[in-house]
C-alpha cells in the first residue's frame, strides 16, 4: 500500500449523461491516498462513429500520467485502427491496446518507464457489447439481478500468467511482478518489457487485453465498471446488488456512484488495507429505448433462479487460455468463416461432428460445439447471424458470479 493522508480526500468528481438507449453515471474519489492517480471516459457516441458508445476506467499506480494518457488517447486508437474501419472490433481493441502503449512508449517525458496503469473498457454497438481488459480494473453486467463478469483480474497469482512472466526473465514474489507489481498486465510500465527476443505478448508483463463479447438482451439490466479500490471491498454481486437497489427506487445513476464510493471508504487508515485506495465507478443503465422507470421496475423484480447453462456468460475472443485450448479452439473457428455461405446451423453441424471424433482432426475436446460456432460469430457479429447469448470458450478461466472476491492484500504505491 502507498503512502496515505491522515484523513480521506473524500471530494467527489460526478458526471452524469444519457440519451435513448443509456442513462449513465461516474464518480471518483482520490480517498486516502496520497494524490489522485485513477482517470475515466464515458462517451455516449464516438465522433467517428455515432452509434458506438464508449466507457473506461484507467486506475494509474506510480503516477497518473500513464491513466491520464490512456483516457484521451485508447478510444481514438481502436476507432481509428484498420480493423475497426473492416468490422472487427475485437480486433480493433486489441490493435488499441498496443498501439497506445507503443505511443506511451516514446513519450518524450518517459513517463511509461516506471509507471502504468490499468484500462478496462466497454464499447457497446448494435446491442453488442465488448469489454477489453488489462489488470484488476473490472467490468461487471447485471443480467436478471446475477453478475456476470466480463473481465478476469491479471495478477501473477494465476498459474498462466507466472508461466509468462517466467519465460520471459521475470520472477514471482509475495505474488508480485519481480516482487514489485501487484498486477501482470498494464499500459505502460516499460521496465518489464525490456526482452527483445521476445514479442510483445511474452514480456514479463504485457499490454496485450483479454476481449470479450456480450450480445445485450432484455435480461440485462446495467454495466459496472470500476477500479480495484471498489472490487477489493465489495464483490462483483454485492456491487450489483448494491446498484440494483439503488436502480429500483429510482435512484439517479450518479448519486448511486457516489453512495458507492461512500460504502467502499475505509473509516480509517491506520493499517493501511481496504479501503483506502483510489476509487472510480461508472455506472451505465442499459435503458434500451425504455424509460428508467421502467428499468427501476425491473430491478424490484427478485432474482431468479441461477441459469443452468452457459448462455449468461460472456464469449471470450481473445484470452489467456492454455497453448493448446487455444489452438483447439482456434482450428475449430476456422471451419466456421464469418459472412460466407456456410451457416451457423450448418456449421454448428460440422464442428458436432469433428468433436465427436469424427472429423479429419479428429479433435477431442470439451468445449460445446455451439461455444464454437459463437466464437466464430463473436469474430464479427454485426456481419453474420445474431446468437441469443454468449458463451466462454477462450478465456483466462471460466468466469461466473462472485468470482475474484475482495483480495485483502496491501498495496504499494508501484503496485497500484
Amino acid at each position: 500500500m502507498g503512502a496515505s493522508l491522515s484523513e480521506p480526500v473524500t471530494k467527489r468528481s460526478t458526471e452524469s449523461c444519457a440519451n435513448e438507449s443509456f442513462k449513465v453515471g461516474s464518480s471518483s474519489m482520490q480517498g486516502w491516498r496520497i494524490s489522485m492517480e485513477d482517470a475515466h471516459i464515458q462517451l455516449l457516441a464516438m465522433p467517428e462513429d455515432e452509434g458506438l458508445s464508449f466507457f473506461g476506467v484507467y486506475d494509474g499506480h506510480g503516477g497518473a500520467a500513464v491513466a491520464r494518457y490512456a483516457s484521451y488517447h485508447l478510444h481514438k486508437r481502436i476507432v481509428q485502427s484498420k480493423a475497426y474501419e473492416e468490422g472487427r472490433i475485437a480486433d480493433a481493441i486489441r490493435d488499441g491496446y498496443l498501439s497506445t502503449d507503443e505511443e506511451i512508449l516514446h513519450r518524450e517525458d518517459n513517463a511509461g518507464h516506471m509507471t502504468g496503469t490499468t484500462a478496462v473498457v466497454v464499447l457497446i454497438k448494435d446491442n453488442f457489447l465488448y469489454c477489453g481488459n488489462v489488470g484488476d480494473s473490472r467490468a461487471v453486467v447485471s443480467s436478471s439481478g446475477w453478475a456476470r463478469a466480463l473481465t478476469v483480474d491479471h495478477k501473477p497469482i494465476n498459474e498462466l500468467e507466472i508461466k509468462r512472466i517466467i519465460a520471459a526473465g521475470g520472477w514471482v514474489e509475495f505474488n508480485r511482478v519481480n516482487g514489485n507489481l501487484a498486477m501482470s498486465r498494464a499500459l505502460g510500465d516499460f521496465m518489464y518489457k525490456r526482452n527483445e527476443e521476445k514479442p510483445i505478448d511474452e514480456q514479463i508483463v504485457i499490454a496485450v487485453p483479454d476481449v470479450t463479447c456480450w450480445h445485450l438482451s432484455d435480461k440485462d439490466e446495467f454495466v459496472v465498471l470500476a477500479c480495484d479500490g471498489i472490487w477489493d471491498v465489495l464483490s462483483n454481486q454485492e456491487v450489483v446488488d448494491f446498484c440494483r437497489e439503488r436502480i429500483a427506487v429510482e435512484k439517479e445513476p450518479d448519486m448511486i456512484c457516489e453512495e458507492l464510493l461512500t460504502r467502499c471508504l475505509a473509516p480509517d487508515c491506520q493499517m493501511g488495507g481496504l479501503g483506502c485506495d483510489n476509487m472510480t465507478v461508472i455506472l451505465v443503465c442499459l435503458i434500451q429505448n425504455r424509460s428508467y422507470k421502467g428499468l427501476a421496475a425491473k430491478c424490484a423484480q427478485p432474482r431468479p433462479p441461477p441459469a443452468a447453462d452457459k448462455d449468461d456468460q460472456p464469449l471470450w475472443i481473445y484470452g489467456s487460455c492454455p497453448d493448446e485450448e487455444q489452438e483447439e479452439a482456434t482450428v475449430l473457428c476456422d471451419l466456421l468463416p464469418v459472412g460466407g455461405e456456410q451457416s451457423i446451423s450448418s456449421a454448428r453441424e460440422e464442428v458436432s461432428y469433428i468433436l465427436n471424433g469424427e472429423g479429419e482432426h479428429g479433435i477431442s475436446t470439451a468445449v460445446a460445439f455451439a461455444d464454437v460456432s459463437r466464437r466464430a460469430e463473436a469474430a464479427d457479429p454485426l456481419a453474420s447471424e445474431s446468437c441469443s447469448g454468449t458463451l466462454e470458450i477462450a478465456g483466462t478461466y471460466p468466469i461466473s458470479a462472485g468470482q475474484n472476491e475482495a483480495d485483502a492484500e496491501e498495496e504499494e504505491e508501484e503496485g497500484g
